[in-house]
């Protein structure tokens, strides 16, 4: 590990022990260990066929998996008038383990392959389905994870508070601008989530329901 990486970790700890309800040195652990397949970095402007591919991918998981909570779309391509990486994050809530085998091989057969531990969470797991329009990755967590109802108010926030969207873009074109290397990048960005987090759950929090999250029902 780089000199500067651990310099970066630092400044990180020194504001932040928590993220997300882990320990902000679990989050850095992990994020050393993520695996990801070879995709461009690329920050693409905003497209609202974003949203329409992930409504259509959202119906083609609660069709092929039986033990679906619900499915949410997180990450930049959920945030209205964000540039990102031409990659829809979904948040796949399951009613069991992550790893249990039958939802992976019927992960498999809807085309995604596994990559381990999610960045999100320890105990998460991603897998990816890469096609040349667009690609997917889910994010697979059981459905009493603490870690989920922040991820899924992250861009209900962004949407609904322009003066924050703003500030957030600043922040993050702010750091693709400073030429870091990929994971000081991360660290830095891991930063902002953490000031960002906390505003959408104040905020959430004062949002009728409460941030509950809502159980997909099936049509019969």
């Amino acid at each position: 590990m780089k000199t500067a990486h651990l310099k970066a970790f630092k400044a990180l700890k020194s504001q932040h022990k928590v993220f997300n309800h882990e320990p902000i040195e679990l989050v850095f652990k992990r994020m050393l260990q993520v695996k990801a397949p070879e995709l461009s970095l690329e920050q693409q402007s905003f497209k609202a066929s974003w949203q329409r591919d992930f409504d259509l991918e959202k119906g083609r998981l609660l069709q092929g998996l039986p033990h679906v909570f619900n499915a949410f779309h997180i990450g930049s391509t959920a945030i209205k008038g964000m540039s990102a990486k031409n990659v829809i994050d979904i948040l796949l809530v399951v009613d069991c383990k992550p790893k249990d085998g039958a939802l992976l091989n019927q992960l498999a057969d809807l085309g995604y392959q596994d990559y381990g531990v999610s960045p999100i969470s320890n105990d998460a797991i991603w897998c990816w389905r890469i096609l040349e329009e667009v690609s997917y990755v889910v994010h697979i967590c059981q459905s009493n994870n603490p870690c989920i109802a922040l991820i899924v108010a992250f861009p209900e926030y962004l949407n609904n508070n322009r003066q924050a969207q703003l500030d957030y873009v600043a922040e993050k074109q702010r750091l693709i601008s400073s030429e870091q290397d990929l994971l000081s990048y991360s660290v830095s960005k891991l930063g902002i989530y953490c000031h960002f987090f906390q505003m959408a759950g104040q905020w959430k929090a004062k949002q009728p329901g409460g941030g509950a999250l809502i159980r997909h029902e099936k049509s019969i």
